[in-house]
């Protein structure tokens, strides 16, 4: 492998030599034979390329045509190259470059402008104009001239570049704007040619500080809430100054009255901010700040006369109105009439002024809007709780208030209220149920009567004001009939004694009485309803009419049985009788033995009339049951826009499709679709729950009917506005005199 005589070669050379000048001559031996290695080639990298060539034979290195500049860099380094033609050889070349003076000296940062205060003795500094040489050692010194002083106002140190006054200038003269030509040479440049560069520089003559700052107005009032956040702007104090530059930027500091540093003053424009928390109601209502103005002058001029400023803190909304104490327990009997005061609650507020008025309201608990809170006319902090309706311990015997005060800010406080209804004898024992059935047999009398019901009652009021009750029969004439029983606290049993006879009386209303044990006592009646029954078969039948309506939800009937053959018979049971079809109607079928008839599944729509023979054994006569079915469709649509109405003299819902139905469909047809009654489409006719039967009735039916209006229903608002405006004429229809649920 070839090995060079070195394994550095570092020589040295000028800047910007020519094209062909000598650097280095390289050498390198190998120590293999002649016979297998080719004679050695030398080469220089890319690098060395740029600036250099190399003879391949010799190894002479020379400049090439790239100029080389040392200002760009200093030391050119690159490889060179022995190759045997097997293998390669190399070393590193480093080239130094020396300077020479091919750099002027230039101004780097122009245009240059300079002030000088007016009325300065001669000699004052003004500016510093350095000038930058590239170059270095004695190529890089610089020494510095006026080619232009401004007619001899000016002068330059040739060492510092530092211009100075020849002469006091005044910037009230005519001319107080001047222009010098600075010329920046090498001092020397070791033989090569010297080099300079020049640059022109403004000098303007200043105003001079000799006027103070000037407060206008010296008296500043302002304002500021007390929740006002930091940054919060208050008032601006306002100073002038008639020097120019400078000497007339002013700079604001407060001087005295900013305890506890509440407020502060931006130097620069005089605007004075929150910088604290204010608090009216614990901290300072009032500030007197002291300011002073000074100019930025050299030396600085302070204003001989202060500014002062009065900042009063106003009283903010910060403070909800409290309750005192937050909680309140009253007892309040439930005798006490609308209007009356049933409870004082107090409310403070630590603001001030509008701050600290405020409103009372309720505003959860109440519901039913059984109460109302006013302001006591004497003092607003006082809210007076009064009853709106009347109370009743027995339907909510406590409430949990929430009363809330809202001042005029929107700030609330919540206090509490409970209030204990306590009890007052307003309710006499209650039946369960309202109304009571029996049944006894006729024609037999024994000793011990017979068994009707169990009547039981129980008393909302408080147990001092209930039990033990006091049961009687109020018709004194029945007395000798029915008996009261086995009485206990809450209870007693009826008997009926002496024979009865279906023939004369088919059934007894008895009405019973129970009375309370409070002082003054209470009492409510309820009724007893006493059917009277045979197993003698003593009345001829007769023929008898039957309408049974059969509603398909959504098309769909799930079959069974619909009814039974009706046929006019006094007796209480009928036994023996044989039914049978006259025809055999298609999706009908009548038992045999008790006359049920039964309807298959999803029976198609429409109205279906067919006649049942009855045979009674007894008197061996055949009459005939003459029944009518209507199938009718019932839709979702049809329940969603369905109404009820409540009949409260109607006990047996099994009379009403006989002997009520095509009478009330007529009404209804009326009032609501001009007499179609097809349009009306009655549904569903059940008891009405307890619950929603008033207490002034012991029992009602409900009437459940939706309208048909073109291929849907008429909205159930409609139906209720309509059936509201005639509900007159619908209590008096037929016996049915009481209509509810509109």
């Amino acid at each position: 492998m070839p090995k060079f005589s070195a394994l550095i070669y570092e020589e040295t050379i000028l800047e910007n030599s020519e094209p062909g000048k000598s650097v280095v001559k390289v050498t390198a031996t190998d120590s293999d034979s002649s016979k297998v290695q080719s004679e050695l080639r030398y080469s220089i990298d890319k690098t060395g390329q740029t600036y250099f060539t190399i003879d391949a034979k010799t190894g002479l290195i020379i400049t090439a045509n790239n100029r080389l500049d040392r200002e760009k860099q200093q030391i050119v380094s690159f490889f060179v190259f022995a190759f045997d033609g097997k293998h390669t050889g190399e070393a590193l070349v480093r080239v130094n470059l020396t300077d020479t003076n091919d750099n002027a000296p230039y101004f780097p940062s122009p245009p240059y402008i300079g002030y000088v205060e007016e009325n300065k003795d001669p000699g004052t500094s003004v500016m510093v104009l350095q000038a930058i040489d590239l170059d270095t050692g004695i190529n890089a010194e610089i020494v510095y001239e006026l080619e232009s002083d401004a007619n001899g106002k000016f002068r330059i140190d040739p060492d510092s570049a530092l211009v100075t006054t020849l002469e006091t200038l005044e910037k009230e003269n005519a001319e107080n704007e001047f222009t010098i030509v600075v010329k920046a040479t090498n001092r020397r440049a070791g033989g090569d040619p010297l080099k300079s560069g020049t640059v022109s520089a403004t000098i303007k003559v200043t105003d001079g500080n000799d006027q103070k700052p000037v407060f206008d107005p010296t008296i500043y009032r302002a304002n500021v809430p007390e929740d006002a956040l930091p940054g919060f702007f208050v008032t601006k104090v306002k100073a002038s100054d008639a020097d120019e530059g400078p000497n007339a930027e002013l700079e604001y500091t407060i001087e005295s009255g900013n305890d506890p540093y509440q407020f502060y003053i931006d130097p620069r424009t005089g605007d004075i901010l929150v910088s604290g928390l204010l608090d009216f109601d614990k901290g300072k209502k009032s500030y007197n700040l002291t300011i002073k103005v000074t100019d930025r002058g050299n030396p600085p001029q302070e204003a001989e006369e202060k500014a002062f400023v009065y900042i009063n803190v106003l009283d903010a909304n910060d403070n909800p109105p409290v309750f005192v104490p937050a909680v309140y327990n009253k007892d309040v009997p439930e005798s006490v009439d609308p209007g009356a005061s049933v409870a004082q609650v107090t409310a403070i507020d630590k603001d001030t002024g509008t701050n600290a008025e405020f409103t009372f309201s309720i505003t959860d608990g109440d519901d039913a809007n059984m109460f109302a809170i006013t302001p006591d006319r004497n003092n607003g902090s006082i809210g007076i709780i009064s009853t709106l309706l009347k109370i009743d311990r027995e339907t909510i015997p406590k409430y949990n208030l929430t009363i809330t005060a809202t001042d005029s800010g929107g700030l609330q406080g919540v206090g509490l209220v409970y209030i204990t209804v306590t009890d007052f004898n307003d309710n006499g024992p209650w039946f369960i149920p309202r109304y009571y059935e029996g049944t006894i047999k006729a024609g037999i009398e024994p000793s011990a009567g017979q068994p009707v019901t169990e009547i039981k009652a129980y008393d909302p009021d408080e147990a001092s004001n209930g039990a033990p009750f006091a049961f009687v029969i109020v018709d004194t004439d029945l007395r000798n009939r029915f008996r009261l029983t086995s009485p206990t606290a809450t209870s007693t049993s009826m008997f009926a004694f002496g024979r009865f006879d279906r023939e004369v009386t088919p059934e007894w209303e008895v009405e019973v009485k129970a009375t309370d044990s409070g002082s003054p006592s209470q009492s409510n009646t309820t009724s007893v309803y006493v059917d009277v029954v045979s197993d003698e078969n003593l009345h001829v039948p007769d023929d008898g009419d039957l309408t049974i309506i059969v509603n398909a939800y959504n098309g769909k009937f799930a079959g069974g049985i619909i009814g039974r053959a009706y046929y006019k018979d006094d007796d209480f049971e009928v036994h023996g009788s044989q039914f049978t079809m006259v025809s055999s109607p298609e999706y009908f079928s009548v038992n045999s033995g008790n006359g049920n008839i039964t309807a298959e599944a999803n029976v198609p729509l429409g109205t279906y009339k067919f006649s049942v023979q009855v045979t009674d054994s007894t008197f061996s006569k055949t009459v005939t049951s003459y029944v009518t079915v209507i199938v009718q469709i019932v839709t979702s649509a049809a329940l969603q826009q369905s109404v009820a109405v409540q009949i409260f003299a109607l006990r047996k819902t099994s009379v009403f499709v006989g002997d009520y139905y095509s009478s009330w469909r007529s009404v209804f047809a009326d009032i609501l679709t001009d007499g179609d009654e097809d349009r009306i489409l009655i549904f569903s006719v059940q008891k009405a729950p307890v619950q929603r039967v008033p207490l002034l009735y012991k029992f009602g039916g409900e009437i459940y009917f939706a309208v048909r209006d073109g291929s849907g229903y008429m909205n159930h608002m409609e139906i209720l506005k309509k059936l509201g405006e005639n509900k007159e004429d619908l209590e008096l229809e037929g016996e049915l005199n009481h209509v509810d649920g509109l």
